[in-house]
């Protein structure tokens, strides 16, 4: 399938579908669905395969962690955008929410670092 900026959305091609997020790319419906059922495929499997471990309580609540996340990120969003907010409002909120997500994104580097 090829989404509407050109990107195949299949799991082939997940990297490319991240690296055009990283690259601050809007990706279109079917591209989020496929990161979307990817980023809950590979927890699964992980849930799967620790599932006998503890680790597996600390796996099942983030990615739970990370649903609500983006939900309340996409709500909230909404709901600024009813604001009626000026320009210079507009991007003070897109800066605080972007600074949020590069402080989960440090979070995740430094978490790795020795792993």
């Amino acid at each position: 399938m090829i989404g509407s900026n050109g990107m195949r959305a299949c799991s082939a091609d997940l990297r490319q579908v991240l690296d055009e997020c990283n690259f601050n790319h809007q990706l279109d419906f079917a591209e989020f669905q496929v990161l979307h059922d990817a980023a809950d495929a590979r927890f699964d499997a992980l849930v799967r395969r620790y599932g006998n471990r503890r680790e597996s309580e600390q796996l099942q609540q983030f990615q739970l962690a990370c649903e609500q996340m983006a939900k309340m990120l996409q709500v909230s969003c909404l709901a600024m955008q009813r604001a009626q907010l000026c320009e210079q409002e507009r991007h003070q909120v897109r800066e605080a929410y972007e600074y949020q997500v590069a402080y989960i994104q440090a979070c995740l580097h430094r978490s790795f670092e020795g792993f």
